[in-house]
């Protein structure tokens, strides 16, 4: 059901931003805050969904940081239906950033430190985000230096009263999951972030994730049973912190990957202090989309 007018008491509608499985989002003046807001609105439809609702809007509600979307409030509308209001910016997703070119590498691990960041403080609350890939980074005014986590429609929480994630279901985006997520999302801890932020760099860097294949289910057995790609067949100006950076983040075993968004902050700010003891870098190849062959795509669950 398409919205329009005042909802919810508080909520002018002003235009449809986008729609996915769970719910429709939309752009709103809020008059309790007299700002524009995202108003997030579970489908009808979608009454299986709730739970899952639910614990997003919980889970967003407890987290404060400047690269993690704040949360503005929650109810329901008229029908019943729950929404969940956010604050609003204008810009692009890092997705669409890469369909028209790449970062450098001083661009790229500046982003992921923000996000690392980010991270940092949701797993120290017991929060892992399990979808983290670059149409869920938000570049506020197509600013990489103004990022935005978005959607934590699968994230998991430690310690909640009942987990929603049956141990045989899987949860995320190929391209992006880690072995242990993909094998099962239930099991998948602060360390699957910390693989899924690997392939966002890798993916800002060359525009392909770190494991190809030509279909799903291609992609997981390469994932499974061979190294990534190497960084530096890709990209002629990677150093070697940027390569061991990489290899620790992509590493198969959680158990050999920094432990968690802080530590890996902490690493990033390593390597970039072991690059400024080398070259600086200017180079941004031209994005591969351009010149993009059909039959060697690489697939990442992003399109």
């Amino acid at each position: 059901m398409e919205l329009s007018g005042r909802v919810a008491g508080r909520f002018d509608i002003q235009s449809e931003a986008g729609s996915g499985g769970m719910g429709t989002v939309y752009r709103a003046w809020d008059w309790n805050t007299n700002a524009v807001v995202a108003l997030k609105v579970l489908h009808a439809e979608a009454s299986n969904q709730l739970e899952r609702f639910e614990r997003e809007t919980k889970l967003l509600a407890g987290l404060n940081h400047l690269a993690i979307v704040r949360f503005v409030g929650q109810g329901q509308l008229a029908d019943g239906r729950p929404y969940l209001a956010m604050e609003w910016f204008e810009g692009e997703s890092l997705s669409e950033r890469l369909d028209r070119e790449l970062l450098t590498i001083g661009e790229a691990l500046s982003m992921a430190a923000r996000v690392a960041d980010a991270l940092g403080v949701a797993h120290a609350r017991g929060i892992v985000h399990r979808d983290l890939k670059p149409g869920n980074i938000l570049l506020v005014e197509r600013q990489l230096e103004r990022i935005k986590l978005l959607d934590f429609g699968i994230a998991s929480a430690r310690g909640s009263e009942r987990d929603l994630t049956d141990t045989r279901t899987v949860l995320g985006t190929p391209g992006y999951m880690a072995p242990e997520q993909i094998q099962s999302s239930k099991h998948a801890g602060p360390s699957a972030d910390v693989f899924a932020l690997g392939c966002v760099i890798f993916k800002c860097l060359t525009g392909h994730v770190p494991y190809e294949g030509r279909n799903t289910l291609d992609l997981i057995v390469n994932m499974m049973s061979r190294p990534p790609l190497s960084i530096v067949s890709l990209r002629n100006d990677a150093t070697r912190p940027l390569e061991d950076l990489l290899s620790v983040m992509l590493d198969r075993d959680p158990l050999r990957r920094p432990a968690d968004g802080a530590a890996l902050a902490g690493l990033i700010g390593e390597t970039v202090a072991a690059r400024a003891q080398g070259q600086t870098d200017s180079h941004r190849p031209p994005s591969p989309h351009a010149a993009a062959d059909e039959t060697t795509r690489i697939v990442d669950g992003e399109g």
